[in-house]
């Protein structure tokens, strides 16, 4: 598990200037908007993945 969270790290310092990189050539919504998608939608993913079935 400790590998999913390294490889998600890297993901998210890949992710984060790229959204920042969309959001100073078009606008700050936009950017919000791929940073949502790219990075916090894998997060929760990620940290729902770790909940046993019998939990929810």
């Amino acid at each position: 598990m400790a590998l999913i969270h390294m490889a998600f790290l890297f993901y998210a310092a890949l992710m984060a200037p790229l959204c920042v990189k969309v959001a100073d050539a078009s606008s700050w919504k936009i950017g919000w908007t791929m940073a949502t998608a790219l990075v916090f939608f894998p997060l929760a993913l990620l940290i729902a993945s770790g909940i046993p079935p019998g939990d929810v």
